[in-house]
């Protein structure tokens, strides 16, 4: 899904940052989400192509719904006291909400040292990677 967000500045950042993790939050409530990651791309306002290179999308918040709790063997309540967040969804069957970084920055980082918490093979499989990235996943460099 994309979304605009229009209007430059701090307070237009924060609250695209806010409603993003509501968005993944709520998609938790709906079926049996997998996972979901909210990026923020900041564009130009006419939506030209700059000469310039576009700075990469940063991750505002990580969704790992019930299915993806259960395949990667989280314990959600204990997951969140060691890395933060929330628990989302059914209290049946729960998923973990976790904020990353906002349109400032600090996203790809947060995703990394989350990421690192988790089982590498249960991850790669989970996600069904092809094989040379799978070996990028389990490398003694851990996530990347």
């Amino acid at each position: 899904m994309w979304a605009a967000v229009p209007g430059v500045g701090r307070d237009a950042g924060t609250a695209a940052t806010a409603e993003a993790r509501e968005l993944l939050a709520r998609a938790a409530t709906v079926g049996l989400p997998l996972i979901g990651v909210a990026f923020a791309a900041i564009g130009a306002p006419d939506l030209a192509r700059r000469a310039t290179a576009a700075p990469h999308p940063e991750p505002l918040a990580l969704l790992i719904g019930p299915v993806g709790v259960r395949a990667l063997g989280i314990d959600a309540k204990r997951w969140i006291d060691d890395v933060g967040g929330t628990i989302v969804g059914s209290p049946r069957l729960p998923g973990v909400l976790l904020p990353l970084g906002s349109v400032d920055g600090g996203g790809w980082t947060r995703l990394n040292e989350v990421l690192a918490t988790l089982d590498p093979a249960r991850l790669a499989e989970l996600l069904d990677l092809a094989p040379h990235v799978r070996a990028q996943l389990v490398s003694p460099g851990g996530v990347r």
